[in-house]
């Protein structure tokens, strides 16, 4: 007897948002993700909630993870017209319409997943005009406009499969891929853009169009300067009740009033008569709220359109404030969760929402302001000011300036304050140059050069890793070969001196030091451990390193950072996880990729005001809630400068500032600004496997609701997809079968 398999997903989402907007961070998608060609046309979301972006190479449905691409077929059976998609829209069966550039309309049955084409045929007066098919809206349930390139205008009756020509163009067929748009206003009025026409008013019912005359100034050349011409409609949206908002070939934007057909032609050229009509022309537009709409430019990227304000900002690679493929701009489109899609004539699909703005970087290289080195090793803040210290350079940012100054030629690793020495940062040298100290207010420096105590002839100026403050006038620091040095600052003098050369010390170079509340001096090892120090007698108190005996659990010998948490707890980030210390039973317990870390080399863990961490890795940033013992893991494609980043390069302070340096630069952010929600999204099933052969008889898995398994069979595989477009690698399945249990799946979509 067949059996049948009803399967519950459950899933949740971690997601953060943020505030602020000083760079537009997008994420990419391409053909190398697996779109079919990088030049788009169309974006529509289905009431199911996959995307279908249509490009100049097929028609993709995108489900988060991956793409499904449908191309007319060799023998034309069952497939889409043709392979250049124009234009989409879905009725309310859930079917989804498909405009081509060479071959009509095609409709696509989803549940079925066949295609249905309709196309003109020559000498056929009840078939569609013209098969350059560039605009689709339903004007009712069962009724279909369809635009074509040279303006003209079509209805076809879905439910008799009739077509009516409601206007026939002039104009003749043009080569060009010139879009018609469709908006119906707030009064219930069917407005028509394109480029050979114009504006069109459209009365369905009574089957006539009303022309609207909007002349407006062209710059034609330097040696004609600006002439009257026709507005050319590229896109239009409707602004408020009154408004259209139209996207204009060489005449900037236009805000037209519906009711007197007044208008203002906005000139984004301004006064800059040495610009060319490419800055001129606006490809697309998008409302998002009544103080945001979003125009696509040909080669300008985004403007930011606040038409409460009139104010205007603008997006491109030229002005390094946006990571956005490409600058010229095909598509643009708003889904229902306020995600802006962004397709571009060339370079793929973006995406973009505030929740991708919660990182800000600076680096060397397209940002504002620029480093003057790409890879960041030590960090340090005072007011708005943050130092950055590189491979041979510091710079100085101000980050209310958004200014970045070089300071000179040195290799920093460790920078910090001093209670006995205000107005100074002290500056750990990774190079061959002792120390240094610079006055923040000129600028000046001095170089320290500390006494080791060692019978060194002349002595050495040697590299140091970490300062530990201890005290008003002391502190610790650490070197290579087990240095570990008290100096007193203030008389320029070394207190006392520890070294591998001690019986029982530390080997390799010291580079994580900490004081905890208990007055303990925390050592660790670039290769032997960690050692416990007393820090007023001196008394060596615990030694840890892993030499093969587990039962201290301790699994590492590189130790980056330590750290002590509010509630007391020692962590300890290595190359091989991250530690938290049980002072009862002097051991460790490690946390891993297995535990869900991002990767196991840790650089460092910066506590946040909620009690989690903050972890940097060399596959990304890690949040990790200590309580849950759980971890969400950001990479590069959530903002940061890169997914590798740097030891000793961290830094946070009192007002909730924190960064991290990498390979790329800096990462900050504000722990204030981090919102952390744990969601139930939508999971769709995409496809099943039966015995390892593709299930194909209708309806597809996506529509089913059980499944019946032949007697028999072996092996069942079904796949799934989160619907999550920004985060779809955060996604955690789970499933059950009938009223079992729960099974976890991780990030698993099958």
């Amino acid at each position: 007897m067949p059996r049948k398999i009803q399967a519950i997903l459950f899933l949740l989402l971690i997601c953060l948002t943020a505030r602020g907007e000083d760079f537009l961070r997008f994420t990419s998608l391409g053909s190398d993700d697996g779109l079919s060609q990088n030049t788009i046309n169309a974006i529509y979301k289905d009431h199911l909630g996959f995307i279908w972006i249509g490009t100049n190479d097929g028609l993709n449905r995108f489900d988060g993870k991956e793409f499904r691409i449908f191309k007319k077929s060799h023998s034309g059976k069952n497939s889409i017209g043709a392979n250049q998609i124009t234009c989409l829209a879905e009725d309310t069966a859930g079917n989804l319409w498909i405009g081509t550039w060479q071959f009509g309309v095609s409709v696509y049955f989803p549940k079925a997943d066949s295609f249905f084409v309709y196309y003109h045929q020559k000498g056929n007066k009840m078939s569609l005009q013209d098969n350059a098919v560039t605009g689709l809206r339903f004007y009712t349930p069962s009724l279909l406009l369809i635009g074509y390139s040279n303006g003209s205008v079509d209805v076809l009756n879905i439910r008799t499969r009739t077509v009516s020509h409601l206007y026939v163009s002039p104009a003749e067929r043009t080569y060009n891929l010139f879009r018609t748009t469709f908006v119906k206003d707030h009064e219930g009025r069917i407005w028509a853009g394109s480029r050979r026409q114009g504006l069109l008013l459209l009365d369905v019912d009574a089957g006539k169009v009303h022309k609207i005359p909007i002349p407006v100034l062209f710059y034609f050349s330097e040696q004609v300067g600006k002439i009257i011409k026709p507005v050319e409609i590229n896109d239009m949206a409707v602004m408020d009740n009154r408004h259209l908002i139209l996207a204009t070939s060489g005449t900037g934007m236009v805000i037209f009033n519906t009711e007197n057909h007044r208008y203002r032609q906005i000139d984004l050229m301004g006064h800059n008569e040495n610009l060319t009509n490419r800055f001129n022309f606006t490809t697309a537009v998008q409302k998002m709220n009544d103080s945001l709409v979003w125009i696509g430019t040909m080669d300008r990227g985004l403007i930011k359109y606040n038409p409460k304000n009139d104010t205007r900002f603008y997006f491109n690679t030229l002005n390094k404030n946006t990571n956005l493929s490409f600058d010229n701009i095909g598509a643009l489109y708003k889904d229902d969760h306020d995600i802006l899609w962004v397709g571009t004539k060339g370079m793929g699909l973006n995406l973009l929402s505030v929740q991708t703005n919660f990182f800000h970087t600076i680096s060397d290289k397209n940002t504002h302001p620029e480093l003057h080195f790409q890879s960041v090793r030590t960090l340090y803040k005072e007011g708005p000011v943050l130092y950055v210290g590189g491979y041979n350079k510091l710079d100085k940012v101000n980050l209310q300036k958004n200014t970045c100054t070089s300071l000179g030629n040195y290799i920093p690793y460790h920078i910090v304050t001093l209670p006995g020495d205000p107005g100074h940062l002290w500056i750990a040298m990774e190079s061959y140059n002792g120390l240094l100290r610079l006055n923040t207010a000129g600028n000046s420096i001095e170089y320290v050069q500390p006494n080791t105590l060692e019978k060194i002839e002349p002595q050495a100026w040697l590299p140091y890793f970490r300062i530990q403050p201890f005290g008003d006038s002391l502190f610790w620091l650490g070197g290579r070969n087990g240095r570990l040095l008290l100096y007193d600052y203030k008389n320029r003098k070394t207190v006392r001196m520890f070294s591998a050369a001690d019986t029982g010390f530390l080997t390799g170079t010291i580079r994580a030091l900490y004081l905890t509340k208990e007055n303990r001096l925390w050592v660790g090892s670039s290769s032997d451990g960690i050692l416990v120090l007393n820090p007023y007698n001196y008394h060596m108190i615990n030694r840890f390193s892993n030499m093969g005996n587990q039962k201290d659990n301790l699994h590492f010998n590189t130790v980056y950072s330590i750290v002590q948490s509010r509630n007391g707890k020692i962590w300890v980030c290595t190359d091989n996880g991250f530690y938290v210390y049980n002072d009862s039973t002097q051991s460790f317990r490690g946390f891993y990729t297995s535990d869900g870390l991002e990767n196991d080399n840790v650089y460092a863990a910066v506590e946040d005001n909620k009690g989690c961490f903050w972890l940097s890795t060399n596959g990304g940033l890690s949040y990790f809630n200590p309580i849950k013992k759980t971890f969400v893991n950001y990479t590069v494609k959530d903002g940061l400068q890169d997914n590798e980043f740097n030891s000793n390069a961290w830094f946070s302070d009192s007002t909730g500032f924190c960064a991290f340096g990498g390979i790329h630069g800096v990462t900050w952010f504000k722990f204030d600004d981090y919102v952390q929600d744990t969601i139930n999204v939508k999971v769709l099933f995409t496809d099943a496997f039966i015995d390892y052969k593709p299930l194909k008889s209708p309806p597809s898995i996506t529509y089913r609701s059980s499944l019946d398994i032949p007697a028999g069979t072996y092996n069942v595989t079904i796949r799934y997809s989160g619907i999550d477009y920004l985060n779809p690698e955060k996604i955690q399945y789970r499933y059950k079968i009938n009223n079992g249990r729960w099974t976890n799946l991780g990030d698993k979509n099958e």
